[in-house]
C-alpha cells in the first residue's frame, strides 16, 4: 500500500482498499475540490481532510459507516426517543451556517487545529455549497 499522487487533470481514485492502515485510511493527495472530484469521492466512501496550506489529503478509513437512505429502518423506540428530544433533524436548512458550526465545535482528539474555532478554509466552503 503507498499514497498515490492524484491528478488535476482526472478525477479517478485508486481503490480505497489500497488505502494506508497508519494512518487509518489515508489513500491519496493531490488532485482538487471540483464537485466532479467530490461527487466521484463520496460515491466511493472518500472523503478530503487536510489542514489550511497543506495539500488536499483524501481518506477512507476501515471501518467506515455508510448509511443508505433508502435502507435506513428507524424503530419505534427511536422515532419516540427523536419526538422527546431537544434536537431535530431538518434538510436544505441553513446549510453554510450549520455546516461550519458542526465543523467548528466537533470535539477531535489530538487534532485542536482542525477548524476548530476558526473559520473553514475557503476551497472547502466554496466547494461544499455549490454541491449542496
Amino acid at each position: 500500500m503507498r499514497l498515490v499522487q492524484l491528478s488535476r487533470h482526472s478525477i479517478a481514485f485508486p481503490s480505497p482498499e489500497g488505502a494506508l492502515r497508519e494512518p487509518n485510511g489515508l489513500l491519496a493527495l493531490g488532485g482538487d475540490l471540483s464537485p466532479a472530484r467530490l461527487l466521484m469521492a463520496y460515491q466511493r466512501g472518500i472523503f478530503p481532510w487536510f489542514s489550511p496550506g497543506d495539500p488536499i489529503l483524501w481518506w477512507s478509513p476501515d471501518p467506515r459507516a455508510v448509511l443508505w437512505p433508502e435502507s435506513l429502518h428507524i424503530s419505534r423506540s427511536m422515532k419516540r426517543f427523536h419526538k422527546r428530544s431537544p434536537y431535530r433533524v431538518t434538510m436544505n436548512y441553513a446549510f453554510w451556517s450549520g455546516h461550519r458550526r458542526l465543523c467548528q465545535r466537533s470535539r477531535r482528539r489530538n487534532l485542536d487545529h482542525a477548524w476548530r474555532g476558526r473559520s473553514l478554509p475557503s476551497p472547502s466552503r466554496t466547494r461544499s455549497c455549490p454541491l449542496h
